[in-house]
């Protein structure tokens, strides 16, 4: 299958769109779309905002596949946002300890992976941009560990992972509360397989909503 690259929206706000069409509904195509479109552009900080919308793309085809969201494309698009808000606060005057900066207004052409959301439009603030796209991070990260379950992604990952460093700094409580909900995932786990183990005819199932 030939690479369904991500072209730039005419939108600084919308989705791109593959430049052959909507990318069909098969695992190869997941599997394309996620590890080599958006995985490659997640490397370069000029292509961020392709990136979140190319893991926003595969995790929508994984939607129409196996009918729940995918756990690894939403966990990589808050790793999009949570580095889009470090470097933006690296470029930031005044920023230097690594804070978000004060009121200062969002300058023409440096907003960093403008294409990503939120709406740079919406904001007349740095501060409150950052915070925003922040927020939004916070929440992909609490989806992508509902529907992963236990081990996608791991607590030690999650805490380790440098593209997640601005999100902890920013969100402490938050990240606190995702590794709460990872440890009860586990525990949840747990419980279901020595039910199993014990011969139980029914257990009671994951949540979807």
């Amino acid at each position: 299958m030939a690479n369904p690259q991500c072209r730039g929206p005419p939108n600084p706000n919308e989705a791109p769109i593959a430049d052959r069409g909507p990318v069909p509904p098969t695992p190869e195509a997941f599997v394309q779309l996620h590890n080599g479109v958006a995985m490659p552009l997640m490397q370069r900080v000029d292509d961020l905002g392709k990136a979140f919308w190319a893991f926003t793309q595969a995790n929508d085809l994984h939607g129409r596949l196996v009918g729940r969201p995918s756990a690894e494309a939403l966990y990589n698009a808050a790793c999009c946002l949570s580095r889009a808000v470090e470097e933006q606060v690296k470029r930031c005057r005044g920023s230097a300890d690594g804070k978000i900066p004060g009121d200062l207004p969002l300058a023409p052409g440096s907003i960093v992976a403008p294409e990503a959301p939120p709406a740079v439009g919406a904001f007349t603030s740095a501060r409150a941009f950052l915070d925003a796209r922040a927020d939004l991070a916070g929440d992909l990260l609490l989806r992508a560990i509902h529907c992963g379950g236990p081990t996608c992604p791991s607590a030690a990952h999650m805490q380790a992972d440098a593209d997640l460093y601005m999100l902890r700094k920013l969100r402490p409580s938050l990240f606190q509360s995702a590794l709460q909900q990872v440890a009860h995932a586990i525990r949840k786990c747990a419980l279901l397989s020595q039910s199993r183990a014990m011969g139980h005819g029914w257990a009671m199932p994951w949540r979807r909503d």
